[in-house]
């Protein structure tokens, strides 16, 4: 997306293997306050996006990836995906996508990481050992790892 236009750490449309287009965000939240609402307004705003394109695309479903540094919800598990649901009983509308990772609920215990546990361990920070291990079975994460070891060398306090 344009610069002026980014409203996350990550907000790109991508295709899958199954060639569906979709529109994914990436977001931090800092803090408690408005949590919901800042949700939706992130959601809101990478699925409307859409519009501004002169491309003619077709409308895609939008998932957000909203990371917490705090704990917000009152089960054990760390990961969530929100749907919404009508009082007509369990509609789900399909296209709005809003998942949740609570940092503080990961525990890495050095098994077998799957991908979106190697991406969290990442992300949160893990100890060298598991950062090597991640680092040589995840290409995209390598890559990523290697772009902000640049930037932090380029980078200058003012």
């Amino acid at each position: 997306m344009p610069k002026e236009e980014n409203f996350g750490i990550a907000d790109v449309r991508l295709k899958t293997e199954d060639e569906e287009e979709i529109n994914v965000g990436i977001q931090f939240i800092d803090g408690l306050y408005y949590i919901q609402t800042k949700m939706l307004l992130y959601y809101s705003q990478i699925h409307l996006n859409q519009v501004e394109y002169d491309d003619k695309r077709e409308f895609a479903r939008t998932a957000t990836i909203n990371i917490l540094d705090f704990v917000y919800f009152n089960s054990l598990k760390y990961d969530k995906v929100i749907k919404v649901k009508s009082d007509e009983g369990d509609v789900c509308l399909e296209e709005l996508e809003m998942q949740v990772i609570e940092l503080p609920k990961f525990h890495c215990n050095n098994k077998e990481l799957t991908r979106k546990e190697q991406w969290v361990s990442y992300l949160k920070g893990c100890d060298k050992y598991t950062l090597e291990s991640i680092l040589n079975k995840n290409e995209c994460i390598k890559q990523l790892d290697v772009l902000l070891e640049e930037y932090w060398e380029k980078e200058k306090m003012e």
